[in-house]
């Protein structure tokens, strides 16, 4: 998606901020490939010291019974080294 010859992700960041701009640009990430947004909140979720076990307990429930093999695959591919 572009808007005026630009993708519309810079779109966003430039005319947007804070948590407006993070809605816009997760929305569109949502749009462009959904189980790929979720498999990196799920990377997300699990990075770094420590986990944050709500947002991961969030990603396992809500997904697991409608795409949670799409985001298991692309997580798999893209995702891990």
């Amino acid at each position: 998606m572009e808007v005026a010859g630009h993708p519309i992700e810079q779109a966003i960041e430039s005319e947007f901020s804070d948590d407006v701009k993070d809605c816009l640009l997760a929305l569109i990430a949502v749009i462009r490939n959904r189980a790929a947004y979720f498999a990196k909140q799920l990377y997300e979720s699990m990075k770094g010291f420590g986990t944050r076990d709500q947002d991961l307990i969030r990603l396992v429930v809500s997904r697991s019974e409608i795409d949670m093999a799409d985001i298991k695959r692309i997580f798999e591919v893209s995702i891990i080294p």
